[in-house]
Order: structure tokens, then C-alpha cells, then sequence
């Protein structure tokens, strides 16, 4: 034993060493090169799952992006909708309590006299009657506006793109009687306009840049559209391209709320500080419900003089329609030789 220590210690060989690690090559490289190449095989399998996993995270990630900029982009509209609806519904719940409690004591009182008091009872009730008629079309408004914002959001407007694509309105059918800003609301016997594809909306189109030519318009008619631009804008741009629009002879129609009769009805404590606040500023339960400009029957009819309206004529002062107290007005472009 010492001896063969000693041989190994000296860095002497085995008899037949090379040998035999030529044949334990022989019969192990095999089986490593195919352990090997399996495990080469797991890595680049566990490589493209990585890569995958990584395509699907930044995909993901890519679709919260955008969903989180679709959520702040309709936010405003969802948040508007909320409100319109709240307020809506305070505003009926409002009304209408009222509205049924004076029906009852109308009621009662019939009941106690019938025979005496029958016309007057009816007299009384037709006011309220029409009040009620008001709030329901203001509710169904109010809906229309709110499902029209969550449905389109606040981008559907109509672009300048699209103002200069449409064809000019023609005389092809009968004279031109546009209906401007009707919302919701469209006029049989006019051409309905609104910025908005609405339903009953003939014409999308924005009121300062329509689809006529000048002096081809026979009417233009709006109601509850001029307090929403500032008075500046009606002075220098919006009324003087109205007037151009109309032919000679044509004829000017608008109503709007009356702010005389709203102050004197408030000083007179027939309505209160919320009603006159509304009518001036506008509800403001919804986009395009918010008033910049106020006018008198008399203001309105000196910035029609100013323009070159002749004719002028207060139609309506201190109409009643619903909460507000409403003016209508109507004027003419003069007929050329009075241009």
C-alpha cells in the first residue's frame, strides 16, 4: 500500500489511464450532450414564455392606459349626467309637490261648491295645468340632454371640417325657414339646425357658420338661443350674418326670457331668488345650458334697430312658459330699396 502511494505521489500513471478515460468518454458524452441539449432546450422555452409574459404585461398595461383616459375623458360627462339628473329630479319633485298640493285644495274646494265656484276652480287650474305641461317637457329635456352626453359625450359637436362639407340649403323644396338651436325640440315646418346629430335635427350645423347663401334665408326663427352668447358676439358677428342670410323682406323671429317682467315678478315676490336666478344664469344641468346675456323687450329690439332690422315688434312681453317669464320679438331686413 505504501509503495502504490508513493507511485501516485511521484505523479507516476496507471497502466492504461488514457484508455480508459477514452472509453468513459465514449460511454458518458453522450448522455451529457443530450442532458445539455434538453436543458438548452427548457432555457430557450423559459426564455419565450418570459417574452410572452412580458408582451401580455405591456399589452395590458397599454389597455389600462387607455381605458383610464376613456374614464377621465367621459368623467366630466358622467359627473354632468349625475348632476343634470339630481337636479332634474329635485326640480320635479319640487314642482310637482306643490303643483298636486294646490290641486287638492282645488279639489276640495269643488267638492264644497261645485255649482258656485266651477269656472273659477277652472280658471285657476289652467295655469297650473300648463305649469305641469312645462315641467314634463323640461324633464324629457333634461333626459334627451343626459343620455345624448353619455351616450356621445361632449365631443359629437360639429367640426369646421363638416360645416364646409355640407352643401348649401336650396330653394328646391319651398322657402327656407330655419329653426336655429333647437336642441331637442324640433318645429315641424322648419329646417331644424343644432350642432348636434339629434334626433328630429335636419341640419347639423353651427349657428354662425350655415350651410346658405346670402339672401336665400325667408325665415329664421329661435327660441331660447340668443342668451347663450355674450352680447358682444350678438352685436358684431352672430346678428349682422343672420341679417345678411335673409332675403329681402325676410323675416327675424326670437323668443327669449323677458328680464323686465322676471325682476318686476320677483320684486313683486310672485317668484323667488332661485327662479330668477335660473332664468338669468340659465339651469345649468347640462352642457349648453348655461346663459351669458339677459335682455328686456326694448334692449332686444335696439340691438335689432342697430343691426338694420326694420319692423321690429314685440310679439310677447311676460309670457308665461313654465318657471319663466318669456319675450317674443320678430323683425325684418328692409326690402332693397330701403337697405
Amino acid at each position: 500500500m505504501g509503495r502504490f502511494t508513493r507511485f501516485l505521489a511521484g505523479g507516476a500513471k496507471l497502466p492504461g489511464m488514457p484508455q480508459a478515460r477514452h472509453v468513459a468518454e465514449r460511454a458518458v458524452a453522450p448522455y451529457l450532450r443530450d442532458d445539455l441539449a434538453a436543458t438548452l432546450e427548457e432555457l430557450r422555452q423559459t426564455r419565450l414564455d418570459l417574452q410572452a409574459q412580458i408582451e401580455d404585461l405591456q399589452r395590458r398595461t397599454t389597455e389600462l392606459a387607455e381605458a383610464n383616459a376613456r374614464v377621465e375623458r367621459h368623467q366630466p360627462t358622467v359627473l354632468n349626467a349625475i348632476s343634470t339628473a339630481n337636479g332634474a329630479s329635485r326640480l320635479v319633485r319640487r314642482e310637482l309637490g306643490q303643483q298636486i298640493s294646490e290641486l287638492a285644495e282645488l279639489i276640495r274646494a269643488v267638492g264644497a261648491s261645485a255649482g258656485e265656484i266651477g269656472p273659477a276652480v277652472l280658471a285657476e287650474m289652467i295655469p297650473h295645468i300648463e305649469t305641469i305641461g312645462w315641467l314634463l317637457r323640461r324633464v324629457e329635456t333634461v333626459r334627451a340632454e343626459t343620455l345624448f352626453e353619455l351616450r356621445y359625450g361632449r365631443d359629437e359637436a360639429i367640426t369646421d371640417e363638416d360645416a364646409v362639407s355640407q352643401p348649401p340649403l336650396t330653394r328646391a323644396n319651398g322657402p327656407i325657414r330655419l329653426n336655429l338651436g333647437c336642441g331637442h325640440l324640433p318645429i315641424e315646418g322648419y329646417l331644424n339646425v343644432d350642432m348636434r346629430p339629434l334626433p328630429g335635427v335636419d341640419v347639423v350645423s353651427s349657428v354662425d357658420k350655415l350651410p346658405a347663401e346670402a339672401g336665400s334665408v325667408t325665415e329664421i326663427f329661435s327660441a331660447h338661443l340668443l342668451e347663450h352668447f355674450p352680447e358682444e358676439k350678438l352685436r358684431r358677428q352672430l346678428l349682422p350674418y343672420w341679417w345678411s342670410l335673409l332675403e329681402p323682406g325676410g323675416r327675424f323671429r326670437a323668443v327669449v326670457p323677458d328680464s323686465d317682467a322676471m325682476l318686476a315678478a320677483y320684486g313683486a315676490g310672485t317668484i323667488g331668488f332661485q327662479e330668477l336666478r335660473r332664468i338669468i344664469f340659465g339651469d345649468q344641468e347640462y352642457e349648453g345650458d348655461f346663459h351669458f346675456n339677459a335682455f328686456t323687450p326694448r334692449s332686444l329690439a335696439e340691438l335689432l334697430d342697430k343691426t338694420g332690422f326694420v319692423d321690429i315688434r314685440i310679439v310677447e312681453a311676460g309670457r308665461l312658459n313654465g318657471e319663466c317669464l318669456e319675450a317674443e320679438i320678430e323683425a325684418t331686413r328692409p326690402l332693397l330699396r330701403d337697405a
